[in-house]
């Protein structure tokens, strides 16, 4: 049996971007795209593969001439890089590359930190403070400024098309902005939702209260996002406001 080689044996899937990037596509393009992705996970340069026409027909099974049609519409159509020398042919995924990178420099602090902790061991040989606590810290802290910094873009964005003055910094816009970025949106979503509920309810004295974060990017976002085009400042056909009360139809 095969030894583990210690690699991460799963890696991030994003749904909605993969039904985004992939849903006008051919079935076979994904089935296609997602046997290459595995290949790229395992590739000793995570991210990045280079085989020769023969190799990559072998990995989806399909013919030389097949093969070579699929990873041109790959590179066509710009799911994936693709760069060709002589009879070697590179497939690179964009994000597994990014993600590898901040992996790498994740590691490599964390080893400088390592190299610095033992030099500044106590004569007992406890150590000032753990080195556990010291990456998670860091985590922590890169974590935060990142959905800060994406918070900013968002409210910042609202501001200017609702003509407010909503700050990106507090707590609970940062929380619900998060959150649906951990569902998988992304900024040209939030900026869409903006749009459409600013064309929606932009000027209307009794909706126009609700453009405001807490309710944009509230649950209902993704219908908000999905929403098919209404006349300028009618409101939508419910009898409650749509922040969660009791009794509103979704």
């Amino acid at each position: 049996m095969k030894k583990n080689s210690g690699k991460n044996p799963a890696f991030q899937f994003y749904p909605n971007d993969w039904f985004r990037d992939l849903a006008e596509h051919p079935l076979e393009i994904e089935g296609a795209w997602i046997r290459i992705i595995c290949k790229l996970w395992w590739s000793e340069n995570r991210g990045k593969m280079s085989l020769n026409l023969k190799q990559w027909s072998r990995v989806l099974g399909e013919s030389e001439d097949k093969t070579k049609e699929i990873i041109n519409y790959l590179f066509t159509e710009k799911i994936a890089d693709v760069t060709k020398s002589n009879s070697v042919v590179t497939v690179m995924n964009r994000r597994m590359l990014r993600d590898d990178k901040l992996r790498k420099d994740n590691a490599l602090r964390q080893e400088r930190y390592r190299v610095s902790q033992k030099s500044n061991e106590t004569s007992n040989g406890e150590k000032t403070e753990t080195y556990e606590d010291e990456v998670e810290d860091e985590v922590e802290i890169e974590k935060q400024n990142k959905e800060k910094d994406f918070a900013k873009k968002v409210i910042e964005y609202l501001n200017l098309k609702a003509r407010k003055d909503y700050k990106y910094t507090t707590r609970r816009t940062i929380e619900i902005i998060n959150a649906r970025v951990n569902e998988g949106f992304e900024l040209e979503d939030f900026k869409k939702v903006i749009d459409n509920k600013i064309e929606d309810w932009f000027g209307d004295k009794e909706w126009g209260r609700f453009i405001r974060p807490q309710t944009l990017f509230s649950n209902n976002f993704e219908g908000y996002l999905n929403q098919n085009p209404v006349t300028k400042h009618e409101p939508p056909k419910r009898e409650e406001a749509p922040d969660g009360v009791p009794g509103v139809d979704y």
